[in-house]
């Protein structure tokens, strides 16, 4: 499969796109392009509980179903981020940008499985996708201090009197503190903008967007 798929979520149709991939090749898992939900993203906390199909693309940084959609998140140096509740058939799927982490994307997605579907978070497995690393990933003193007063020094690092943000430990964080235990977290550890051949990057320049999915329905695939 040309999408980057997670061993913990076993055969379910979900995988972490590369500059190889996109609608086009959703075929092999028995999806069609017209099955994929996108969202209107815009950096926030806002859960879209998709029980059937909106007029328009909903603004949103999330979403989660129990149905036979394919939810879809876009990123180009944010983490895309993957819920599945395996006993309750129940899926989502975030946004992981600066700002949508500080707001609470991570929990508040997993509030509305718990709230909407009735999951419990002791259940859900959740995967961390590609995304900037700290090692490139640098900030001002703005965003630094937003991210030290919520999740402590342990986020950032200082490097030449310049400032870097390990978003994918903020996301780790905020599953940790939601309920979710190390092992049910699994993570693709690259850098986006690290790796150029593989990824695009808006910090490297680039301007494409990689499609990340999960989906109850079409063709479960073996690994």
């Amino acid at each position: 499969m040309p999408f980057i798929r997670l061993h913990l979520f076993g055969d379910l149709p979900h995988g972490f796109g590369t500059r190889e991939t996109g609608v086009s090749e959703l075929g092999p898992f028995g999806l069609s392009p017209e099955e994929l939900l996108s969202l209107r993203q815009v950096h926030g906390a806002r859960v879209f509980v998709a029980r059937g199909w909106p007029d328009d693309p909903p603004e949103a940084d999330a979403a989660v179903t129990d149905r036979d959609i394919a939810l879809a998140i876009w990123t180009a140096d944010c983490f895309p981020v993957l819920f599945y509740d395996p006993k309750r058939a129940v899926i989502g799927a975030a946004h992981g940008g600066w700002r949508g982490i500080l707001m609470g994307i991570i929990g508040e997605t997993l509030r509305v499985m718990v709230e909407e579907f009735g999951c419990r978070k002791e259940e859900v497995l959740c995967g961390i996708g590609p995304g900037i690393g700290p090692c490139c990933y640098e900030v001002g003193q703005e965003v630094a201090e937003g991210y030290r007063r919520h999740f402590g020094e342990g986020v950032l690092r200082e490097r030449g009197g310049r400032t870097f943000l390990d978003l994918r430990e903020s996301i780790r964080l905020e599953l940790r503190k939601a309920g979710i235990s190390p092992e049910r977290i699994e993570e693709v550890s690259l850098c986006t903008r690290c790796e150029g051949e593989l990824f695009y990057s808006y910090r490297r320049g680039d301007r494409g967007k990689l499609l990340n999915f999960i989906a109850l329905g079409g063709r479960r695939c073996s690994s």
